[in-house]
């Protein structure tokens, strides 16, 4: 396992919104002692966020940048740490990674392509 970078991307103006995501990611990652992986789900149970829908994060690959954004390599191409991009979920898109796990919910999302950066989305 490499070293992991945290990173949520979201629209111009909410900004505010993705360094909570971040930080509250993070706080979990040190009361577990573990990093996190690709297509893990993080349910909230209830709103992250103060009037959204926002209930969760998929931890992946950034849903808007080539593949080798993920990983950081030094100039010998050796992987000096991994990107994991948190990408907020409604509870709607929480309740089908759970009803149907987290491979549905990204078939889902590439094929119905909501806005992914927009924390305000229902």
């Amino acid at each position: 396992m490499y070293p992991q970078e945290l990173v949520c991307s979201v629209k111009p103006g909410q900004d505010g919104a993705a360094l909570y995501i971040v930080r509250a990611t993070l706080e979990l990652v040190l009361q577990s002692r573990r990093g996190l992986v690709n297509n893990q789900i993080i349910p909230n149970g209830q709103p992250l966020l103060a009037r959204t829908d926002i209930s969760g994060v998929l931890v992946g690959t950034h849903p808007y940048l080539e593949d080798t954004f993920s990983v950081v390599f030094d100039g010998e191409r050796r992987v000096l740490a991994e990107t994991m991009t948190l990408i907020p979920l409604t509870s709607k898109e929480v309740a089908r990674a759970g009803a149907a796990g987290a491979d549905a919910l990204i078939d889902f999302l590439e094929e119905a392509d909501p806005p992914l950066l927009d924390v305000t989305r229902m």
